[in-house]
């Protein structure tokens, strides 16, 4: 009997520890994570591509036949950015921005960089933005926004590309023959 009642107290001790044990430890047996997220309306994104356009040889003659500041269609080449976009974009979501090298003369267009032993003089490339059939302006090149009225109506159609013309443009009274080398470097961000 005595042995009865001594493991009855022994058994009743054992849980009154074991629940005294698991109640001041209870703070060091739990923790808390914090969840995060952000819902984000769809976006577009620009597709990588060829990045090289090359316009085909241009007499030198042509080129002084030009006033400076002047580009001429002969040898143009077309180019395109290519973006998937949801159904409609809103031109406050949208920008489209052209950086590149300026000539010194001519700020609409691009500085020559070809090595100077080959180099062409008093040319280089000028970048228009094809706003609608047979029509285009120049572009900036000095990081401002491309006017989004140029191409937000064509993306809201469901036609996916920038559609730009690449010129050559005369940059200085006198012209030699030669290579051209430029570079351009557009940036799209949409909100």
């Amino acid at each position: 009997m005595f042995n009865k009642k001594l493991m009855a107290v022994t058994v009743a001790a054992s849980f009154i520890v074991a629940a005294g044990s698991a109640f001041a430890d209870d703070d060091a047996n739990t923790i808390d994570i914090n969840f995060n997220g952000h819902v984000t309306s769809p976006t577009c994104t620009l597709a990588k591509q060829e990045n090289t356009v090359t316009l085909g040889n241009i007499e030198q003659a042509k080129i002084d036949g030009l006033s400076v500041g002047e580009a001429t269609p002969d040898e143009e080449q077309r180019f395109s950015l290519h973006l998937s976009c949801p159904n409609k974009i809103s031109a406050n979501n949208v920008t489209l921005t052209l950086t590149a090298d300026q000539d010194e003369n001519t700020a609409t267009a691009l500085k020559n960089n070809a090595a100077e032993d080959v180099s062409a003089s008093g040319v280089g490339f000028e970048i228009f933005s094809e706003i609608g059939e047979n029509q285009s302006k120049p572009l900036s090149l000095d990081g401002s926004a491309v006017a989004s009225s140029d191409y937000i109506e064509r993306l809201n159609n469901g036609d996916d590309n920038i559609a730009f013309i690449v010129e050559y443009a005369k940059t200085a009274s006198e012209v030699t023959a030669g290579d051209l080398a430029s570079k351009a470097t557009f940036s799209f961000t949409y909100k």
